[in-house]
């Protein structure tokens, strides 16, 4: 971003790493390259090959329910439940 006055320019770069839960972070990650020769200068994104990645699910209780994979009247729906989302997070880190 460049200053009202075109003086200077500022970068704002964020971590490398994923740093919270949310399904931004586990998109690809860039580190940020500047160049300068003389009075030039460009700052190169590089995306990153080894990050340390997550996957992002979400699962909605409602549509499980409404598929027939989830009852909750069912005396065991607790349990039933844990194997629902430990098959999500199996299906996630498969990825």
């Amino acid at each position: 971003m460049e200053s009202l006055l075109g003086t200077f320019r500022i970068t704002q770069p964020g971590s490398t790493i994923a740093t919270s839960l949310v399904e931004e972070e586990s998109k690809m990650k860039h580190v940020g390259l500047l160049e300068v020769k003389g009075s030039n200068f460009r700052l190169r994104g590089i995306p990153l090959r080894s990050v340390r990645s997550f996957s992002f699910g979400d699962v909605s209780l409602g549509e499980k329910a409404k598929e027939g994979l989830l009852d909750m009247k069912d005396p065991e729906v607790e349990e039933r439940l844990s194997e629902l989302l430990a098959e999500e997070v199996d299906t996630l880190v498969s990825l």
